[in-house]
């Protein structure tokens, strides 16, 4: 009976945690793709893409200013495996993190760097922004 309660447990736990985490290519663009993006307008475009859910503030979003055939291409030849289904970007992108800064409403800082992304693929796509590094 122990068994059976911890894995009905494990099973709504998983559940309520994976779409967090969880996304296709198509929401991959929306929240992490936009060529234009600028540091300075981190508020006004994670509200516009509604990347944060109800009152909830996400702590963390970054946004890559490349083409969607750029960022594609991490799950190919212009990507390493680095465990898993994620892959290393071989050349550094342009890359904007907008941090969280102040909560109710959001507010965020936004910071511009040149660096490697790595980025979660299912079936050649990238589904899942996981960080970003220094080349």
């Amino acid at each position: 009976m122990e068994i059976r309660v911890f894995g009905l447990v494990l099973m709504l736990v998983l559940c309520v945690a994976l779409p967090a985490e969880a996304q296709n290519w198509e929401a991959f663009k929306k929240k992490h793709i936009y060529l234009s993006m600028d540091e300075r307008r981190c508020n006004d475009t994670i509200k516009d893409k509604g990347i944060n859910s109800g009152d909830t503030c996400k702590i963390k979003n970054s946004f890559i200013l490349a083409t969607e055939d750029q960022v594609k291409a991490v799950c190919g030849k212009a990507g390493n495996p680095v465990g898993g289904n994620l892959r290393e970007s071989n050349k550094p992108f342009i890359v904007v993190t907008c941090s969280l800064a102040g909560s109710n409403p959001c507010k965020y800082n936004g910071q511009k760097r040149t660096q490697c992304i790595t980025i979660a693929c299912e079936n050649g796509y990238p589904v899942h922004y996981e960080r970003e590094r220094n080349c």
